[in-house]
């Protein structure tokens, strides 16, 4: 569940980090031992440049303040400037509307976050502040980049040069921008850890996601800009899924410069995450081999492979793991060459299994699942598995121009096909009782052929419990649908009433 769609009765507008808390409390006690959820990395959200995909982070190693409880920070319960702020009328109008849309607005979120949280960081103790900054350094170049983005509200490429080059002085940025950032930095890592905390006491391991990418106007290109290829974009090329290809909008790093810098970078993001996870999961795993770069000016049926040094990015992933004690999950899902698996298999990674990716035609239609694998019926980047056995998606796709309607014709008679083969394979296993099953009763029958089969994890998707046929994201589009905003359906307090289901 992607923490944004995730929303409650005391939350503003938005899933926050002890919604995340009691969701794992929740699902701990019905004996799940893994909570997913999306990137929870700082983004841009407000000022010229805003991308509210979890996929796009300004930075690997920094939390989004998005997810900040801000009622249950304690600098809260005594700053009776804050208090007043909150029950004003107009802020109250603003939060039952945040609550009551069905859709995440995250400027005017971030905004009333913000006025908030600026408060509690002008009365907060200035002592544990400081000493938060000392223990993690790289937070102070972090803060004051963030606070030149306030005060400029350009993307930095087009910040002046002494600027745009790193050098950063006191003069350029507001001191309370400053401490707003490092505040809310303190804010979501004290936070992070009582999440992490209450998992561990209850048995569960936090699923954290890392991003393939970065956004180009933040953070960690801006302080690595000898690591990346500002001028590319990275992608994937056209497949079955995607017929005209992806461009995912983030720079490429370059190969030789990060062997050069002795990798210290990948060290940073790889290590911060997994101090913070009990497993993590590398978005598009295929990139420690190589990644699509697409040229400036083309288009993603016009990129190119370029490799990287696998084994050595795979030997810091190895030991960082061991430092942190955190299983690693490679999402190998679409073009996969032969030799990612086989060192996913020398280095003990789990493989992820997705069954709209692994159903194909026959007596069979189901593949072998690897050992030791993550299975899933679908992720963020696919239809809910309601919509996808039903072919809701088809229609969606062919209103965004992802298919043409001689390709959805071919692709529901294909579909067809592979779901009844599905559903005979599974009554003749005994996984279903009917020969004309409804949607419900298919997903159960594949959650228990998966729990019996070889994989070490299954997940569920929570939406798909309620039969939710609208995805959360459409890759390959940006303008078209609203990635990355729907809400869930039900409250957290619903879901909660969900436990008959499981």
């Amino acid at each position: 569940m992607p923490l944004y769609a995730l929303h409650s009765a005391r939350s503003w507008g938005a899933g926050n980090f002890t919604d995340l808390q009691e969701l794992g409390e929740w699902a701990a006690g019905q004996g799940g031992r893994m909570l997913s959820t999306l990137p929870l990395l700082a983004g841009f959200l407000e000022g010229a440049v805003r991308d509210p995909s979890p996929y796009s982070p300004i930075s690997r190693m920094f939390w989004n303040e998005f997810y900040v409880d801000i009622e249950r920070l304690p600098e809260f319960a005594g700053c009776k400037a804050a208090k007043r702020k909150v029950r004003l009328p107009e802020f109250k109008k603003e939060l039952r509307d945040a609550r009551r849309s069905e859709w995440v607005d995250y400027s005017s979120g971030m905004r009333m976050r913000r006025e908030v949280l600026e408060l509690l960081a002008s009365v907060s103790d200035n002592d544990a502040l400081q000493k938060f900054a000392r223990e993690r350094p790289l937070v102070r170049d972090y803060t004051r980049f963030r606070a030149v983005c306030d005060r400029l509200n350009l993307p930095w490429q087009r910040w002046p040069e002494r600027l745009r080059r790193g050098d950063i002085q006191t003069g350029d940025f507001s001191r309370v921008s400053e401490r707003y950032h490092l505040y809310a930095q303190w804010a979501a890592q004290r936070q992070m850890e009582q999440v992490i905390a209450s998992l561990r006491r209850s048995g569960t391991k936090l699923y954290l996601d890392l991003p393939v990418g970065v956004n180009r106007h933040g953070f960690d290109v801006w302080r690595n800009q000898d690591l990346f290829v500002s001028e590319a974009d990275v992608g994937a090329p056209p497949d079955m899924f995607f017929s005209k290809g992806q461009n995912w909008g983030f720079p490429p790093m370059n190969p030789h410069a990060l062997r050069q810098s002795g990798y210290r970078y990948v060290i940073e993001y790889v290590g911060f995450q997994m101090r913070h996870a009990g497993a993590l999961r590398v978005d598009h795993v295929m990139g420690l081999h190589r990644l699509y770069w697409i040229p400036p000016g083309f288009s993603a049926q016009d990129g190119a492979y370029v490799r990287y040094h696998a084994e050595e990015l795979h030997a810091i992933l190895c030991l960082e793991s061991h430092r942190n004690q955190c299983e690693i999950v490679g999402e190998n899902l679409g073009i996969v060459p032969r030799e990612v698996n086989r060192a996913m298999d020398a280095h003990h990674y789990r493989k992820m299994y997705v069954v709209q990716f692994e159903q194909r035609r026959g007596k069979q239609p189901l593949k072998r699942l690897p050992s030791n694998a993550v299975a899933m019926l679908d992720t963020h980047d696919t239809p809910t598995f309601p919509a996808f056995w039903c072919g809701l998606d088809i229609p969606l796709r062919v209103k965004l121009g992802l298919l043409n309607r001689r390709e959805a014709k071919t692709e529901r008679a294909v579909r067809k096909k592979i779901n009844l083969d599905t559903a005979r394979f599974l009554l003749q296993k005994g996984f279903l009782k009917t020969k004309k099953p409804g949607v419900m009763e298919v997903m159960q029958a594949l959650l228990g052929w998966l729990r019996k089969s070889s994989a070490g994890v299954t997940l569920i998707s929570l939406e798909d419990l309620w039969l939710e046929t609208r995805p959360q994201n459409v890759p390959g589009i940006c303008r078209e649908y609203r990635n990355w905003r729907r809400k869930a359906a039900l409250t957290l307090g619903e879901i909660q009433l969900l436990r008959g289901k499981l």
